[in-house]
């Protein structure tokens, strides 16, 4: 489907969408260190979830800001798969 008149907005929707991405990704791990926004209390940090929210705090700022984002999206994408296998087991 081809529409003219909303391909104007695409830089500026793909701009809304990676920084949304990156501000998750950043709330995640404000969750696993610091219990924040979470009203919920702390999961105890095991090596596993220290280094997902080391991840996802560093790949989640420099998506946000849009630098490395390329190589920060499949880092944390990676991460994220890691995450839920783990949680599988």
């Amino acid at each position: 489907m081809e529409l003219p008149w909303l391909s104007r907005w695409q830089p500026q929707v793909l701009a809304l969408l990676r920084i949304v991405a990156g501000l998750l990704f950043i709330e995640h791990a404000t969750v696993k260190f610091w219990a924040f926004p979470a009203p919920f209390p702390m999961l105890p940090l095991t090596p596993m979830l220290t280094a997902a929210g080391v991840v996802e705090l560093v790949a989640g700022a420099l998506i946000t800001i849009g630098l490395f984002t390329r190589l920060a999206a499949f880092l944390a994408a990676g991460e994220m798969a890691g995450v839920l296998k783990q949680a599988d087991e």
